[in-house]
């Protein structure tokens, strides 16, 4: 299994009679004018995909965005099902996060990792938030 995809957005969704994916407002930086600030909504996109041997078994996943100390300021735990693939073509799973009411307490590199069965699979993306302005 592998991350084909991994964003961060303003919005995102997998439509559930197709299975594609829709993001809005790729958002690889937060400016902010004052700290601490909180941030009304973020979504986490990703695209994850699988391999002969590890379709339809549950799988568990931690979702966890920390700041540059490596506190955590959010985390998200589910579980899902890889689908089959067909013939010659690996099974591909899009998944959206919805984070609501985040608080960032300094600017600095947010790291945003996913691990699926405790190291099975793990990947990051860094979320930048800033000073803006006065």
């Amino acid at each position: 299994m592998n991350v084909k995809m991994l964003v961060t957005a303003n919005y995102a969704e997998v439509m559930s009679d197709t299975g594609r994916m829709n993001i809005l407002g790729i958002a690889f930086r937060i400016p902010a004018t004052h700290f601490p600030i909180t941030y009304p909504r973020l979504y986490l996109a990703m695209i994850l995909e699988g391999n002969i041997t590890n379709y339809a078994v549950e799988k568990r996943m931690q979702i966890r965005l920390a700041d540059e100390d490596g506190s955590i300021i959010s985390e998200v735990v589910g579980n899902f099902v890889m689908p089959a693939g067909s013939p010659g073509i690996p099974p591909l799973k899009g998944m959206v996060c919805e984070f609501n009411g985040l608080v960032f307490g300094s600017p600095g590199d947010h790291l945003i990792s996913i691990d699926v069965n405790e190291g099975e699979l793990e990947a990051s993306t860094i979320l930048q938030v800033y000073r803006h302005g006065t």
